[in-house]
C-alpha cells in the first residue's frame, strides 16, 4: 500500500466516497448486533425479518456516514490547527483519505470472510463443471458444501483470530500510510506527527469498533 502515500489529493466528493465504502461495511456489521436491534425493541432471538428494520437501518446507515465523515474531517481540521499547517483542509482531507483505503479493504475482508468460506465452495464446484457437462476440471464437481466449521469452538476461534488479524494489519498499514503522507506534506517531522495525531486516534478508535463488532453477539 505504500504507493497510496504518493497519490494526489482527491476531490471532496471522492473523499466522501472512500469514507462511504468503510462506513457501509462497518454499519452492516453493527446492524446485525444484539445491541443495535435492542435499540428498536426487537428481540434478536425472534428476528421479525428485514422489512421490520428497513427504516431503522436506513436511518442508521445515513447517520453512521455523517458521523464518520464528520469525525474524519474534524480530525484533519484539529491536526491542521495544532500543527500550524497552511494547506487547505479539503486538500489535506483528500490526501490523507488514501490512508483509509487499507482499512476499508480490511473491514470488507474480515466482515465477509465467512461468506467467502461458504460461497467459495460453490464457486469451486461451478468452476469444476462450468457448463454442467459432467466435467471435473478442479476435482470439486462432487464436493458437498459444508458449514460445519462455523459450528465448532475451534472453527469459530480460528475465524475470529483471522478476522482480528486482518483488521489490525489493515489499520497498521493505514497508520503507516498516513504518517508517510503527513511527512510528505509537512516540512518537519514534529509537524507531521502533530498533523497525523488526531487521525491516528480516530483509527485506533475505529479498530476498537471493528473488534467489538466481531466479538459481540449477532444474528444471522
Amino acid at each position: 500500500g505504500v504507493a497510496l502515500a504518493s497519490r494526489p489529493p482527491l476531490s471532496m466528493l471522492a473523499t466522501l466516497f472512500i469514507l462511504l465504502t468503510l462506513c457501509t461495511v462497518s454499519f452492516d456489521g453493527i446492524a446485525h448486533t444484539f445491541w443495535w436491534l435492542g435499540l428498536s425493541g426487537i428481540n434478536p432471538l425472534e428476528f421479525p425479518g428485514r422489512s421490520a428494520v428497513i427504516i431503522l437501518n436506513s436511518a442508521g446507515l445515513a447517520g453512521a456516514f455523517i458521523l464518520l465523515s464528520g469525525l474524519y474531517l474534524a480530525s484533519i481540521g484539529i491536526g491542521r490547527w495544532i500543527a500550524g499547517e497552511a494547506s487547505p483542509i479539503d486538500r489535506l482531507a483528500g490526501r490523507l483519505v488514501w490512508s483509509m483505503v487499507p482499512i476499508s479493504i480490511a473491514f470488507h475482508a474480515a466482515h465477509y470472510l465467512t461468506a467467502l468460506l461458504v460461497n467459495g465452495q460453490y464457486l469451486l464446484i461451478a468452476a469444476s463443471d462450468p457448463f454442467a457437462s459432467g466435467w471435473d476440471l478442479l476435482g470439486f464437481a462432487h464436493h458437498h458444501v459444508t458449514t460445519s466449521f462455523l459450528n465448532t469452538a475451534a472453527g469459530a476461534q480460528a475465524i475470529f483470530a483471522a478476522q482480528t488479524s486482518i483488521i489490525v494489519v489493515g489499520h497498521v498499514v493505514g497508520v503507516v500510510i498516513a504518517h508517510l503522507i503527513a511527512v510528505d506534506v509537512c516540512d518537519k517531522e514534529r509537524t507531521a506527527r502533530l498533523l497525523e495525531r488526531p487521525l491516528a486516534m480516530l483509527m485506533v478508535a475505529y479498530t476498537m469498533l471493528g473488534l467489538w463488532t466481531l466479538s459481540t453477539p449477532t444474528i444471522g
